[in-house]
């Protein structure tokens, strides 16, 4: 077996999260946002891992933000969520820990606690707002 056909390959089959990527239904930011982190995983520019690792971090803090603010519907028990939205934030899970490995894991927990307070909050507040108003 040739090594040279093996490198290339594996190199290819990790090059695939941009071509995933579908935009349609995403908010403009959001889907500039996937492709950022598509781009991160797929190690599309030089940098250092640890830069690197920080980008991803903060990018997806900017998606599970914009996640929020993606609600189409505030008065409801549960918040509606585009599902082209919701499959978007499963997708950019996936890319992180096929890219960097499950010790992500604990960091995606954090984040989606952090929108589960998020989303709580906004639909207490909604109600809270709705009640003003009745």
């Amino acid at each position: 077996m040739n090594t040279h056909n093996v490198n290339t390959a594996a190199s290819e089959s990790t090059k695939t999260w941009v071509a995933k990527i579908n935009t349609t239904g995403l908010s403009a930011f959001l889907a500039e946002d996937m492709l950022f982190l598509a781009s991160l995983c797929d190690r599309e520019k030089r940098m250092l891992q640890a830069e690197r690792e920080e980008l991803v971090a903060g990018t997806f803090i900017n998606i599970r933000e914009k996640v929020c603010h993606s609600v189409t519907d505030w008065h409801t028990p549960k918040p509606k969520i585009p599902a082209a939205v919701v499959s978007a934030w499963l997708m950019s899970r996936e890319m992180v820990l096929s890219s960097f490995g499950s010790e992500w894991e604990a960091f995606f927990d954090h984040e989606v606690k952090e929108l589960k307070l998020e989303l709580l909050s906004a639909v207490a507040i909604a109600d809270a707002e709705g009640d003003m108003y009745a």
